[in-house]
């Protein structure tokens, strides 16, 4: 690969990989265990509210295994929707852990659902109530994580 022409995985690129529930589900407990056992690192998000609404963020992370570091920047605005465009909109800038060599860009709404809904099912021992799914979230996220706590059928992150 090329490290001055990394990828960007689109929206579509990602939901065409097939990940599973069960797979996003296992991929959040193994971080979690690693960030128990020092191997896994996040740092606090960072924000900036500019007082006309817009809310901008910037999360970190990294681990060992994967040996990959992670930062999303995330922007949410709510005159997008005025303009045709989603109220929030992210990318995450995907390294090597151990170079810092930029290794992909991808497309940052796709990850924040399916992170979301991973962590939920976890959160909430794949229990399916309904209680679980009124407190997870709003929007896409509430609908990814609805599949995840009920267990759906492998492709369930593709849309």
């Amino acid at each position: 690969m090329n490290p001055e022409t990394p990828p960007y995985l689109s929206r579509a690129t990602c939901e065409s990989l097939g990940i599973t529930t069960g797979e996003v589900i296992d991929m959040m407990e193994a971080l979690i265990r690693g960030a128990a056992a020092g191997r896994v690192w996040n740092a606090p998000k960072a924000v900036v509210m500019p007082g006309d609404g817009r809310y901008l963020m910037a999360t970190l992370c990294a681990a060992d295994d994967p040996p990959y570091m992670a930062v999303k920047s995330l922007g949410l605005n709510p005159e997008n929707a005025s303009r045709g465009l989603p109220q929030i909109n992210a990318v995450v800038a995907l390294h090597d852990a151990r170079t810092g060599v930029p290794v992909a860009f991808v497309e940052g709404n796709w990850v924040t659902e399916v992170r979301t809904a991973g962590l939920s099912a976890v959160r909430f021992g794949f229990v399916p109530t309904l209680l679980a799914g009124a407190v997870l979230g709003p929007g896409s996220n509430l609908a990814f994580a609805y599949l995840a706590l009920h267990g759906a059928d492998p492709g369930v992150f593709a849309g």
